[in-house]
């Protein structure tokens, strides 16, 4: 889709070819891959930055309809849902609890926030080193390097310490969390400048986002998929399977 969207803007858009790059970028490994991409190019900040704010806008406003409309509309080509999707009963212990009426703090939630702080905290001085060591400490500055370690290092540092059983069944550290990741994006929000959004860059960006979803849809008819299986198929192709859970609660889909 990258590359047809590439063709078709070829000779009357700025950057698309770029972008069309980047876009690649972004559903192959995320925001990430989608910003490493327009570094390799040398892409201006200023334009990769209005590229993400115009990628969030964009697959929020679908992630808005696959939560609202997408079931009773994917109905009209696709196979319908089944009752339940469980072919065996299996017992599974809840390690925690997502009711917030219950929620309270503990020595081993403050415990466990402190070394996931502590990851992060280690992952930034280690980039910043790393940093200084390719620059020189006069030159060396907040850059992609220092988040792409950092990226590296929390992702690392989070896979070793989720094999320690003490911390992943401590109560209440998935509501904390989900509260933590609220907060971020909320600062995140209140950061964007959305008068930089629009004209070709969401063009290219929209087009895109637009055709990943149809092709979805296409090969779910060509498998003869089921609505709930193409729905998960999508948010997992284009999201990633975090977004899962908010999907299937809201679609009410029982697996």
């Amino acid at each position: 889709m990258s590359f047809i969207v590439n063709y078709v803007y070829a000779n009357c858009i700025e950057y698309n070819g770029i972008i069309s790059s980047m876009s690649v970028g972004m559903y192959t490994g995320g925001t990430p891959n989608f910003n490493a991409i327009g570094k390799i190019f040398f892409l201006d900040s200023s334009v990769t930055a209005v590229a993400n704010l115009s990628d969030t806008i964009i697959e929020a406003i679908l992630y808005l309809f696959l939560l609202t409309l997408a079931k009773l509309i994917f109905k009209l080509s696709l196979k319908p849902s089944e009752d339940h999707y469980q072919k065996e009963t299996i017992e599974i212990s809840n390690t925690d609890d997502y009711d917030t009426v219950y929620f309270k703090w503990s020595k081993d939630l403050l415990k466990a926030i402190g070394i996931s702080f502590l990851g992060v905290l280690g992952s930034a001085v280690f980039g910043i080193l790393v940093v200084w060591i390719i620059f020189g400490m006069e030159n060396g500055r907040m850059n992609d390097f220092l988040v792409t370690i950092m990226l590296l290092g929390v992702t690392i540092y989070g896979i070793i310490i989720s094999l320690a059983t003490k911390l992943y069944e401590v109560k209440f550290t998935n509501i904390t969390a989900q509260c933590a990741i609220l907060v971020f994006l909320f600062t995140l929000a209140s950061s964007l400048d959305l008068t930089q959004v629009g004209g070709a860059i969401m063009l290219i960006l929209t087009t895109t986002t637009i055709g990943k979803a149809l092709l979805h849809l296409i090969f779910s008819f060509i498998l003869k998929s089921n609505v709930d299986c193409a729905i998960v198929a999508l948010i997992v192709g284009i999201y990633g399977p975090t977004f899962v859970p908010a999907i299937t609660k809201k679609s009410k889909i029982k697996f």
